[in-house]
Protein backbone atom coordinates (compact mmCIF):
# COMPACT_ATOMS: atom_id res chain seq x y z
CA UNK A 1 0.00 0.00 0.00
CA UNK A 2 1.08 3.82 -0.64
CA UNK A 3 1.95 4.21 2.92
CA UNK A 4 4.06 0.78 3.45
CA UNK A 5 6.11 2.11 0.60
CA UNK A 6 6.08 5.74 2.58
CA UNK A 7 7.52 3.79 5.74
CA UNK A 8 10.78 2.79 3.34
CA UNK A 9 11.20 6.50 3.25
CA UNK A 10 12.48 6.52 -0.26
CA UNK A 11 12.91 9.93 -2.14
CA UNK A 12 9.37 12.30 -2.83
CA UNK A 13 10.39 11.85 -7.15
CA UNK A 14 9.65 7.61 -6.08
CA UNK A 15 6.50 8.07 -4.09
CA UNK A 16 5.35 10.35 -7.12
CA UNK A 17 6.44 8.03 -9.63
CA UNK A 18 4.88 5.16 -7.60
CA UNK A 19 1.39 7.67 -7.52
CA UNK A 20 1.32 7.38 -11.09
CA UNK A 21 2.12 4.18 -12.09
CA UNK A 22 -1.09 3.17 -9.20
CA UNK A 23 -3.28 5.96 -11.63
CA UNK A 24 -1.80 4.47 -14.78
CA UNK A 25 -3.12 0.38 -13.53
CA UNK A 26 -6.50 1.86 -11.63
CA UNK A 27 -7.37 3.62 -14.90
CA UNK A 28 -7.02 1.05 -17.11
CA UNK A 29 -9.15 -1.49 -14.47
CA UNK A 30 -11.70 1.17 -14.37
CA UNK A 31 -11.64 1.00 -18.03
CA UNK A 32 -12.28 -2.62 -18.10
CA UNK A 33 -14.43 -2.22 -16.00
CA UNK A 34 -16.68 -0.32 -18.14
CA UNK A 35 -16.07 2.47 -16.16
CA UNK A 36 -14.39 5.86 -16.49
CA UNK A 37 -10.84 6.15 -15.93
CA UNK A 38 -10.90 9.23 -14.61
CA UNK A 39 -12.35 6.82 -11.57
CA UNK A 40 -9.21 5.14 -11.63
CA UNK A 41 -6.94 8.41 -11.30
CA UNK A 42 -9.28 9.59 -8.44
CA UNK A 43 -8.58 6.70 -6.70
CA UNK A 44 -4.97 6.29 -6.93
CA UNK A 45 -4.84 10.19 -5.68
CA UNK A 46 -7.06 9.26 -2.67
CA UNK A 47 -4.58 6.47 -1.69
CA UNK A 48 -1.83 8.74 -1.91
CA UNK A 49 -3.68 11.97 -0.01
CA UNK A 50 -1.91 10.51 3.56
CA UNK A 51 1.66 10.39 2.25
CA UNK A 52 3.66 13.68 3.64
CA UNK A 53 5.19 15.44 0.77
CA UNK A 54 3.20 13.45 -2.30
CA UNK A 55 1.05 15.77 -3.30
CA UNK A 56 3.79 19.36 -2.72
CA UNK A 57 5.72 17.31 -5.03
CA UNK A 58 2.84 16.21 -7.72
CA UNK A 59 2.48 19.75 -7.88
CA UNK A 60 5.91 20.93 -8.40
CA UNK A 61 6.75 18.29 -11.14
CA UNK A 62 3.69 17.19 -12.97
CA UNK A 63 1.54 20.36 -12.67
CA UNK A 64 3.76 22.40 -14.96
CA UNK A 65 3.76 19.88 -17.83
CA UNK A 66 0.25 18.94 -17.43
CA UNK A 67 -0.97 22.56 -17.93
CA UNK A 68 0.17 22.77 -21.37
CA UNK A 69 -1.51 19.24 -22.07
CA UNK A 70 -4.86 20.59 -20.67
CA UNK A 71 -4.31 23.00 -23.66
CA UNK A 72 -4.05 19.64 -25.95
CA UNK A 73 -7.22 18.63 -24.73
CA UNK A 74 -9.18 21.51 -25.31
CA UNK A 75 -8.10 21.51 -29.00
CA UNK A 76 -9.48 18.27 -29.29
CA UNK A 77 -12.68 18.87 -28.13
CA UNK A 78 -12.37 22.09 -30.64
CA UNK A 79 -11.05 19.37 -33.50
CA UNK A 80 -14.58 17.33 -32.84
CA UNK A 81 -17.12 20.04 -32.85
CA UNK A 82 -17.42 22.01 -36.10
CA UNK A 83 -18.04 25.37 -36.02
CA UNK A 84 -21.16 24.93 -37.90
CA UNK A 85 -22.81 22.21 -35.85
CA UNK A 86 -21.84 24.86 -32.34
CA UNK A 87 -23.58 27.17 -34.07
CA UNK A 88 -26.76 26.15 -34.83
CA UNK A 89 -30.05 27.09 -33.75
CA UNK A 90 -30.85 24.36 -31.68
CA UNK A 91 -27.58 23.64 -29.83
CA UNK A 92 -27.27 27.35 -29.34
CA UNK A 93 -30.57 27.37 -27.63
CA UNK A 94 -30.36 23.52 -25.81
CA UNK A 95 -26.86 25.11 -25.01
CA UNK A 96 -27.34 28.42 -23.29
CA UNK A 97 -30.62 27.06 -21.65
CA UNK A 98 -28.51 24.47 -20.01
CA UNK A 99 -25.83 26.71 -19.09
CA UNK A 100 -28.21 28.63 -17.24
CA UNK A 101 -28.97 25.82 -15.11
CA UNK A 102 -25.70 24.76 -14.96
CA UNK A 103 -25.17 28.25 -13.56
CA UNK A 104 -28.03 28.64 -11.14
CA UNK A 105 -27.35 25.10 -9.59
CA UNK A 106 -23.96 25.61 -8.99
CA UNK A 107 -24.62 29.32 -7.47
CA UNK A 108 -27.04 27.66 -5.30
CA UNK A 109 -24.87 24.99 -3.46
CA UNK A 110 -22.71 28.46 -2.74
CA UNK A 111 -25.31 29.77 -0.58
CA UNK A 112 -25.00 26.31 2.01
CA UNK A 113 -21.62 27.87 2.63
CA UNK A 114 -22.14 31.16 5.33
CA UNK A 115 -18.94 32.84 4.67
CA UNK A 116 -18.76 34.30 1.29
CA UNK A 117 -21.49 31.96 -0.03
CA UNK A 118 -21.84 34.06 -3.51
CA UNK A 119 -17.77 33.99 -4.27
CA UNK A 120 -17.90 30.20 -3.40
CA UNK A 121 -20.98 29.93 -5.93
CA UNK A 122 -18.97 31.54 -8.24
CA UNK A 123 -15.52 29.94 -7.98
CA UNK A 124 -17.48 26.59 -8.96
CA UNK A 125 -19.19 27.70 -11.89
CA UNK A 126 -15.74 27.37 -13.79
CA UNK A 127 -14.96 24.29 -13.06
CA UNK A 128 -16.22 22.47 -16.46
CA UNK A 129 -13.48 20.47 -17.18
CA UNK A 130 -14.71 17.20 -16.10
CA UNK A 131 -17.94 17.64 -18.01
CA UNK A 132 -15.81 18.09 -21.25
CA UNK A 133 -14.04 14.85 -20.91
CA UNK A 134 -16.99 13.09 -20.03
CA UNK A 135 -19.14 14.73 -22.88
CA UNK A 136 -16.01 13.83 -25.26
CA UNK A 137 -15.81 10.71 -23.86
CA UNK A 138 -19.54 9.22 -24.43
CA UNK A 139 -19.81 10.71 -27.86
CA UNK A 140 -16.55 8.94 -29.19
CA UNK A 141 -17.89 5.77 -28.09
CA UNK A 142 -21.14 6.60 -29.92
CA UNK A 143 -23.64 6.91 -26.56
CA UNK A 144 -24.41 10.82 -27.78
CA UNK A 145 -24.86 12.54 -31.11
CA UNK A 146 -23.05 15.35 -32.49
CA UNK A 147 -25.61 17.83 -31.17
CA UNK A 148 -25.98 16.48 -27.64
CA UNK A 149 -21.92 17.26 -27.40
CA UNK A 150 -22.36 20.94 -29.13
CA UNK A 151 -24.98 21.44 -26.67
CA UNK A 152 -22.88 20.31 -23.76
CA UNK A 153 -19.96 22.22 -25.17
CA UNK A 154 -22.00 25.19 -25.53
CA UNK A 155 -23.18 24.89 -21.63
CA UNK A 156 -19.75 24.70 -20.25
CA UNK A 157 -18.33 27.21 -22.01
CA UNK A 158 -20.96 29.80 -21.35
CA UNK A 159 -20.57 29.34 -17.26
CA UNK A 160 -16.37 28.96 -18.09
CA UNK A 161 -16.22 32.89 -19.24
CA UNK A 162 -18.97 34.01 -17.38
CA UNK A 163 -17.73 32.55 -14.40
CA UNK A 164 -14.21 34.44 -13.89
CA UNK A 165 -15.72 37.79 -15.14
CA UNK A 166 -18.28 38.11 -11.94
CA UNK A 167 -15.88 36.28 -9.58
CA UNK A 168 -13.16 38.52 -10.40
CA UNK A 169 -15.77 41.46 -9.74
CA UNK A 170 -16.88 39.99 -6.25
CA UNK A 171 -13.38 39.30 -5.58
CA UNK A 172 -12.74 43.26 -6.04
CA UNK A 173 -15.63 44.44 -4.18
CA UNK A 174 -14.30 42.59 -1.71
CA UNK A 175 -11.47 43.62 -1.58
CA UNK A 176 -12.43 47.29 -1.33
CA UNK A 177 -14.75 46.70 1.50
CA UNK A 178 -11.62 45.64 3.52
CA UNK A 179 -9.71 48.71 2.40
CA UNK A 180 -12.55 51.02 3.29
CA UNK A 181 -13.01 49.11 7.20
CA UNK A 182 -9.34 49.24 7.43
CA UNK A 183 -9.51 52.79 6.70
CA UNK A 184 -12.05 53.85 9.04
CA UNK A 185 -10.37 51.77 11.86
CA UNK A 186 -7.27 53.69 11.23
CA UNK A 187 -8.81 56.67 11.25
CA UNK A 188 -10.97 55.64 14.57
CA UNK A 189 -7.77 55.00 16.12
CA UNK A 190 -6.47 58.46 16.61
CA UNK A 191 -10.27 59.95 17.66
CA UNK A 192 -9.98 56.90 20.48
CA UNK A 193 -6.35 58.05 21.58
CA UNK A 194 -7.39 61.76 22.15
CA UNK A 195 -10.98 60.62 24.52
CA UNK A 196 -8.60 58.82 26.43
CA UNK A 197 -7.57 59.93 30.18
CA UNK A 198 -5.24 63.02 30.26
Amino acid sequence: TPRAVARLRPPPDVLVAAALALGAGAAFAADKAGSTPLLGCFAAGVCFAGVEGVARRFDEVVVPPASWLYRVFFASIGFVVPLGKLASGPAALYGLLLSLVAVLTKVGTGLFYREDPWKVGWAMVGRGELGFVMALETFRSGRTSRLALSVTVWALLVATLVSPIVLRRLLARARDEGDDAETRRAEAAPAAVDKGPS
